[in-house]
């Protein structure tokens, strides 16, 4: 039972049996809402739910009743606010599961500053803006395989790494503290029991001309054109992986959006 804590919770929870045993039954209560969190993030009846409030409103529009159409769109704005809220607050307890369920892992996560975003290169001013899309998405195809190979690399250290200090020192990271010398699979977070891995490299598609064309038409820049997502169940992990991408990169923003307290 006392593996439900961690080294520093024993400190802190006292020395009595008493004390011990209340800490762990904290602590089990903490992880037992966290699951059920979990769990009820999918909520299909909502889905039912919100598509045929949809569907009516569709209706509403095909047969011209606007009048009946924009009730219709009110009252699907009013669930899906409902709905925001209740993912929001069930998100909030899920985060929670990364903060209690071992804290030394989460520490360093908390860490990651935001960065400011910093201006990207413009296209060519003198070409006309449907060109200026051309341009960016061209280039962005250029480098898309490259990309692609880089981080696909990270992800094989990371996955084929059998100590952190052996990704710390294949990519020259400073554990001068002991900051990264912890477990590298710990069995609180497995991201994929079947292969061992510890994360996985999803990239996205490509962005179209018309969605891109339309963001510039707003005054907007294109600043996702090659997509990765990096999925890690280990905050610790995915905290090195940052320290991973800020040594061989140069960081043009970031906004760590766990550090939020509300979503």
């Amino acid at each position: 039972m006392l593996e439900l804590l961690t080294a520093d919770e024993m400190k802190v929870c006292g020395d009595t049996e008493a004390e011990i045993q209340a800490a762990i039954e904290e602590k089990k209560a903490t992880l037992s809402n966290n699951k059920s969190a979990m769990a009820n993030i999918v909520d299909y009846a909502a889905r039912e739910k919100a598509t045929e409030l949809q569907t009516k409103m569709f209706g509403e529009l095909k047969a011209a009743a606007v009048d009946d159409a924009q009730v219709a769109f009110e009252e699907l704005k009013a669930f899906c606010g409902d709905q925001a809220k209740r993912l929001g607050e069930l998100i909030a307890v899920v985060m929670n599961k990364y903060k209690t369920t071992d804290p030394r892992r989460y520490e360093p996560f908390e860490q990651v500053k935001d960065i400011a975003v910093k201006e990207q290169v413009p296209p060519p001013a003198a070409l006309p803006l449907p060109e200026q899309v051309e341009f960016q998405l061209a280039n962005a195809t250029w480098y898309e395989e490259g990309f692609k190979i880089a981080m696909n690399e990270i992800a094989a250290v990371f996955n084929e790494a059998k100590t952190c200090e052996e990704i710390c020192e294949h990519y020259d990271i400073d554990n001068s503290s002991g900051k990264w010398s912890k477990e590298l699979r710990a069995e609180v977070f497995n991201l994929d029991l079947r292969t061992n891995q510890v994360v996985r490299a999803k990239f996205g598609p490509p962005k179209g001309f018309p969605r891109a064309l339309e963001k510039m038409s707003q005054g907007k820049t294109l600043r996702d054109l090659n997509r990765v997502t990096f999925e890690f169940e280990d905050p610790l992990l995915m905290a090195l992986c940052f320290e991973v991408l800020n040594k061989k990169y140069n960081i043009h923003g970031l906004k760590n959006k766990y550090l939020q307290e509300t979503f």
